[in-house]
């Protein structure tokens, strides 16, 4: 019982002493005196920056919105790195791994990320943290109207076909 009660209170000090080490952090800053925000950052991610309207003023997608929008990225990155015929005699050639159009930054070299950003475990719709997922608007500008019947089901599923329908390597020969 005591060796027990010892190591209940050897763990309480443990963690005092780190909850105290926390609230004594201070952030690094750089020479500037801005935080220093220097190392290794990415934004690769399939949450846009802006939200489509048609989510309204959801923050957070449905499991089946992330489930069908990831899916269809996977199915995309997937037929990228399939073996394609090269185009040298307009009649097909040997099957390759790389497009037809050389020099295309496909698949291969840019991260678009694989997956939804997520928040305290929150699939988000936007990187822009607004009610509407907008910019700010300008001054003297109007708010953004949001279209009948956004945040809906309907709308969600509306706006991950919307998003689905985009890819920047389709003009690169093969994708």
């Amino acid at each position: 019982m005591g060796r027990a009660l010892l190591y209940g209170l050897s763990a309480i000090a443990v963690g005092l002493a780190a909850a105290a080490a926390a609230a004594d952090y201070k952030a690094p800053h750089n020479g500037y005196g801005q935080p220093d925000l220097s190392g290794a950052w990415s934004n690769a991610t399939l949450t846009p920056q802006v939200r489509s309207p048609l989510y309204g003023t959801r923050r957070a997608q449905t499991a089946e919105e992330v489930r069908l929008l990831e899916g269809d990225n996977a199915a995309k990155d997937a037929a990228g790195r399939a073996p394609h015929p090269l185009n040298t005699d307009k009649g097909g050639g040997d099957a390759a791994t790389a497009s037809d159009n050389v020099g295309a930054y496909d698949r291969t070299w840019i991260d678009n990320g694989a997956g939804v950003m997520r928040v305290n475990g929150e699939p988000r719709t936007s990187l822009i943290t607004t009610d509407d997922g907008q910019p700010p608007p300008a001054k003297g500008e109007a708010k953004h109207v949001l279209p009948p019947g956004a945040g809906s089901a309907q709308a969600g599923l509306a706006a991950v076909a919307e998003a689905a329908k985009v890819d920047i390597f389709e003009g690169q020969g093969s994708t």
